[in-house]
C-alpha cells in the first residue's frame, strides 16, 4: 500500500513563537467605581435613604412676655424625605469549547476557561463604571420583558419633571439639583467658560451653605482641553488676560495642565473620564455623597454541564445612590437640566 508524502524539501516545520504576557489595547479603568464609598447591602430591591432640610432662618426677635401659639410648636416631619433608589444587574456569559481548553495553549494561555472569566471580569466592572456615568433613568421591573434599572449619576443631578419618568423614585423638587448647578446647551467643551464653572461652584456652596467644599470634576478629554486653555482677567487691565499656560524655562517644558481649579468658594480636582454620558461634558460630583450598595459583588455562577462546552455567568447586582443630589452639578449638551 503507498502512503502519500511530502517529496518537498523546502518546507519548513517551526514552532510558534509567542512572547509571553499580553498588551491591552485599551486600558480598563474603573475611576469613580473606585472612589464611591460602599454602603451595606441592601435589604430590598428599592432602597431608601432620609435627607432632611431645616427651618428657614429669622432675624426678628421675640417680646419678653411672648407666649408660643398653637401655630408656633412644631415637629421636624415636614421637613424630612426619602430618596429612593433601584437596584441593577449587570452580567456577562463566558462559553469554552473543549477544542479551546485543549489547543488554547497557542496564546500562552493553559487555562482558556479562567482566561475568559478573568477578562469578562474585567468587562463587568466597566460596565459598573459605563452605567454610573451614564445618563439612565430608573426602570421598574416587568417580569421576562423589562430589566430593573437604577438612576445613574447624571440622572439623578437633574432638576426638570421630564428627566425622571420613574414616579416611585422620583425626588421632590426640594431635594433635587438646582439649575444653577447645571450648565446646559453646551454643544462642544471648547463652548463651557470660566465663569460658568466658577458659577457652578458658587450654586452648590450656597445650596448646602458651606464654602470651601472640595469636588471631584470628571471631564472628557476635550473638557480637560477646555481647562486647560482656561486664562484669567488681570484687573489692572480689564480688557486684556494673561493665560494660566506659562514656559518653564529651567526644566524645557511648556506646562499648562491644570489638574485643581479653585475658587473663593470651593476647589476641583480634575480627573479625566473616558466613561462620561456622550451628553455629558464636564461633571462635579461630591464621592463622599454617592454610595453603592451590593446586594451581590462580582460573583462567577457555572451555568448547564456538557461535556462540549464549560459555561460560566458572571454577574453584579448593586444600587447607586445619590445621598444629596444638590451636591453636585454638570455640563451637559442639551436644554433640559
Amino acid at each position: 500500500m503507498a502512503y502519500a508524502k511530502t517529496t518537498s524539501t523546502s518546507a519548513t516545520f517551526t514552532e510558534r513563537d509567542v512572547r509571553k504576557g499580553v498588551t491591552d489595547q485599551i486600558a480598563l479603568e474603573t475611576p469613580v467605581q473606585s472612589m464611591i464609598g460602599k454602603d451595606p447591602s441592601p435589604l430590598n430591591t428599592t432602597p431608601e435613604w432620609e435627607m432632611k432640610t431645616y427651618a428657614a432662618r429669622v432675624s426678628t426677635g421675640q417680646l419678653e412676655a411672648w407666649e408660643p401659639g398653637e401655630s408656633d410648636f412644631q415637629n421636624n416631619l415636614a421637613n424630612k424625605a426619602m430618596l429612593k433608589g433601584r437596584f441593577i444587574k449587570q452580567a456577562r456569559a463566558v462559553g469554552v469549547t473543549k477544542e479551546m481548553k485543549l489547543m488554547g495553549n497557542q496564546y500562552n494561555r493553559p487555562d482558556p476557561l479562567t482566561d475568559n472569566i478573568a477578562d469578562k471580569s474585567k468587562e463587568l466592572y466597566g460596565d459598573v463604571e459605563t452605567f454610573i456615568n451614564s445618563d439612565t433613568e430608573s426602570v421598574a421591573p416587568s417580569a421576562g420583558t423589562v430589566a430593573s434599572s437604577g438612576r445613574s449619576i447624571w440622572r439623578w443631578l437633574s432638576n426638570a419633571d421630564a428627566r425622571f419618568t420613574d414616579s416611585d423614585t422620583t425626588p421632590t423638587s426640594t431635594y433635587r439639583t438646582p439649575t444653577g448647578n447645571i450648565v446646559v446647551s453646551k454643544t462642544n467643551a471648547s463652548d463651557v467658560t470660566e465663569p460658568e464653572i466658577a458659577a457652578m461652584i458658587t450654586s452648590v456652596a450656597k445650596t448646602r451653605r458651606k464654602a470651601g467644599l472640595r469636588f471631584v470634576g470628571l471631564c472628557t478629554p476635550e473638557m480637560r482641553d477646555t481647562f486647560d486653555s482656561f486664562s484669567r482677567t488681570d484687573k489692572s487691565f480689564t480688557t486684556s488676560a494673561y493665560p494660566v499656560s506659562r514656559f518653564a524655562q529651567t526644566q524645557g517644558t511648556i506646562d499648562r495642565e491644570v489638574t485643581l481649579y479653585k475658587s473663593s468658594n470651593g476647589s476641583i480636582e480634575l480627573m479625566t473620564s473616558f466613561d462620561l454620558d456622550s451628553t455629558v461634558h464636564f461633571g462635579l460630583i461630591s464621592p463622599d455623597l454617592l454610595k453603592l450598595g451590593y446586594a451581590q459583588s462580582v460573583m462567577v455562577n457555572k451555568e448547564g454541564a456538557s461535556s462540549q462546552i464549560e459555561k460560566r455567568v458572571i454577574d453584579v447586582i448593586y444600587v447607586l445612590k445619590c445621598l444629596h443630589p444638590g451636591a453636585g452639578g454638570k455640563v451637559i449638551t442639551g436644554a433640559t437640566a
